[in-house]
């Protein structure tokens, strides 16, 4: 039961680090950043 455990939480891991840095799932389309927003 705790191998189970510990792929739960390995694989929870990976998705929420994927849905934290991409505003897409699959990491092809990223947004558009905004003129006010950018630093220039």
């Amino acid at each position: 039961m705790k191998k189970f455990y510990a792929v739960i939480a390995a694989v929870a891991t990976v998705l929420a680090t994927m849905f934290a840095t991409s505003a897409c799932f699959w990491f092809g389309n990223q947004p558009v950043e905004p003129a006010s927003l950018r630093d220039e």
